[in-house]
């Protein structure tokens, strides 16, 4: 058809305009992001997860010692969990450290 207009696809197209606004929002978050860790780095405050954060083995032992013993005289991990309530990727990461 001679004299129409061809429309452009992507500005009839919602779904595209909400990714495109979705990826806007993702480069200011970013930006921010990035201004706020240069900021910290500056003034020297530390970040992350403090230096405390992970359990010593020590007190993985006594807190799990019936975990432990169990895991020595060959119980399943999934009996364990059972019998203690204990989640099965802590009890993987006991066998990890002890056994």
């Amino acid at each position: 058809r001679q004299g129409q207009s061809r429309r452009i696809p992507h500005l009839h197209n919602p779904t595209r305009n909400r990714i495109d606004g979705t990826a806007d929002h993702r480069r200011v978050v970013a930006s921010g992001r990035d201004q706020y860790i240069a900021k910290c780095r500056k003034e020297g405050i530390k970040m992350g997860r403090p230096s405390n954060y992970k359990k010593s083995e020590d007190t993985y032992r006594q807190q799990y010692a019936k975990e432990i013993s169990l895991l020595h005289k060959g119980i399943s991990i999934r009996n364990i969990t059972a019998i203690t309530g204990t989640s099965s990727n802590t009890l993987q990461k006991i066998k990890k450290m002890f056994i």
